[in-house]
């Protein structure tokens, strides 16, 4: 159809000019502005057969060209036909009408490519959104944006999931994630940002809405206006709580080993040294007896009675045995707790459970009734309580208890376990009355930091802190003397959740 005005356009303009008698005809120049208009109709025309344009474009372009021309057409009509009333002098009317026709179609046809560019340039940025919506929203990692000013401006399902803050409660306030001694932390990678500067990998704390803190590393990407000036970031949140446990893990196994390792195979050496010593001058002696004879009262020839020698050696030389196999049994049980844990932390997913709190206790400590008959528990467990655990937090339970019956010093310990709820969080306190947990090995668990002090006792207690804070709980010690000692382990709740 476009084409078609074209053709008609250019025929109707080429056999009236044929027809003027005056070469100076306004109508010849406005025939050859009409021609002139009539070949982008055409070449519009055949551009709009080609395939890459579909049917409902074509229509669209279609119409912009006959809302073009059919005014001019009208217009013109109505002049043609009120000319002489009008006293107008209008040339060739066809010509005339020729020439504006082209005029509006040709601004139609410009119209209806620009129009069509312009919906195929929002179609494809409402695509890209669309698409980078999808990846944000189904990201695993969170992601999140502010503006200048730290204020959040996105917050995607995975952010809301892992921080338990949802969309509607951050978007439009300040950046929440920063514990309180960080907050100076968010205006110092705002500056970074400001100055040009992309933060990548770096390494924080972030706290959750139920002030349990991750650590994780920062990725930004900054936003910029059209003037290139700074109006925000997106901010990526990987949470490398679980690589940062494990290199604690594997740091405290290894210095385990290798500090116990090192001090047992030093009394082990120290005590063959002694036996040596020991021993070398009872065989100098019976050497001395086989050089030079025995008297018949049955002494060596130095006058020492052998026999009194001998008695004298055989003491210390057991002692240092027994020390020996001690130590050596002391190393067997440590590789073999060590073999333990790390069985244990290799096989514990990212997988929450709710669990009765009577099914965490008992169960443990059941096996160390059996182990310890000596020892009493006294159990006191709020059975309807139940908590969401991520592992084998009863190992932790298990391991609390039995540093409490064997530190304890008595020969018929009692240990007694309480779990209630306080401040919607699951507790429970086991107490006992011996010296607890010594000061320094606390605070180096407090710090969540490992020192060359930790003993094999003490790895029975990292091993309760590791499982417990993977379930996003806590582990304290207090009091010490006379008082007792006592461990509380603190657990999330699992309120509305089945219990297995």
């Amino acid at each position: 159809m476009v084409a078609g005005i074209g053709i008609a356009t250019f025929v109707t303009v080429y056999l009236h000019v044929q027809r003027l008698d005056t070469a100076g005809d306004p109508s010849l120049l406005l025939g050859l502005f009409a021609a002139l208009l009539s070949g982008p109709l055409v070449v519009g025309g055949l551009q709009l057969l080609r395939q890459e344009y579909e049917p409902a474009d074509v229509l669209r372009i279609a119409a912009w060209v006959l809302t073009g021309s059919g005014p001019l057409l009208v217009i013109t009509f109505l002049l043609v036909t009120f000319s002489e009333a009008l006293d107008i002098v209008l040339g060739d009317p066809f010509i005339l009408l020729s020439g504006l026709v082209a005029l509006g179609g040709l601004a139609g046809l410009a119209f209806g490519f620009y129009e069509l560019a312009l919906r195929r340039a929002q179609a494809t940025i409402q695509d890209t959104a669309n698409r980078l919506d999808a990846i944000v929203s189904g990201s695993p990692i969170p992601i999140v944006a502010v503006d200048e000013a730290g204020v959040v401006t996105m917050w995607n399902p995975a952010a809301a999931e892992k921080f338990q803050y949802g969309a509607d409660a951050v978007i439009g306030e300040p950046y929440p994630l920063a514990p309180p001694e960080l907050d100076s932390e968010i205006e110092d990678h705002l500056e970074r940002l400001r100055a040009g500067e992309d933060l990548a990998g770096v390494e924080t704390v972030r706290e959750r809405r139920d002030g349990v803190r991750l650590d994780v590393e920062l990725w930004t990407s900054r936003l910029v206006d059209d003037a290139g000036q700074f109006e925000g970031a997106v901010v990526v949140i990987v949470d490398i709580s679980d690589r940062k446990r494990r290199e604690q893990e594997v740091q405290v196994l290894h210095r385990v080993l290798r500090h116990n390792l090192r001090n047992d195979l030093n009394v082990i050496q120290g005590n063959a040294a002694r036996i040596e010593e020991t021993l070398a001058p009872l065989l100098d002696r019976m050497e001395e007896l086989d050089i030079r004879g025995t008297g018949s009262d049955g002494e060596n020839p130095a006058g020492e009675p052998l026999a009194s020698t001998v008695r004298a050696t055989i003491p210390d030389t057991i002692e240092h045995t027994r020390l020996m196999t001690r130590t050596a049994t002391d190393l067997v049980d440590l590789t073999e707790k060590a073999q333990r844990a790390e069985t244990i932390l290799r096989s514990t997913r990212d997988s929450h459970s709710a669990v009765r709190v009577g099914q965490l206790v008992e169960h443990p400590i059941r096996d160390l009734e059996l182990e310890y008959p000596e020892a009493a528990f006294d159990l006191d467990l709020d059975e309807d309580l139940r908590v969401l655990v991520n592992g084998p937090v009863g190992v932790a339970v298990r391991e609390l208890a039995e540093n409490a019956v064997v530190h304890t010093g008595e020969s018929s310990p009692t240990i007694s376990i309480e779990a209630f709820e306080d401040r919607d969080r699951a507790c429970i306190v086991i107490h006992d009355d011996g010296p607890g947990v010594p000061a320094a090995e606390r605070r180096v668990m407090a710090a969540g930091e490992e020192s060359a002090m930790v003993h094999s006792s003490g790895l029975g207690l990292w091993l309760a802190n590791w499982l417990v804070n993977r379930s996003g709980g806590t582990l304290s010690f207090e009091g010490t003397g006379e008082s007792g000692a006592t461990a509380r382990i603190e657990l999330p709740t699992a309120e509305g959740a089945s219990a297995d």
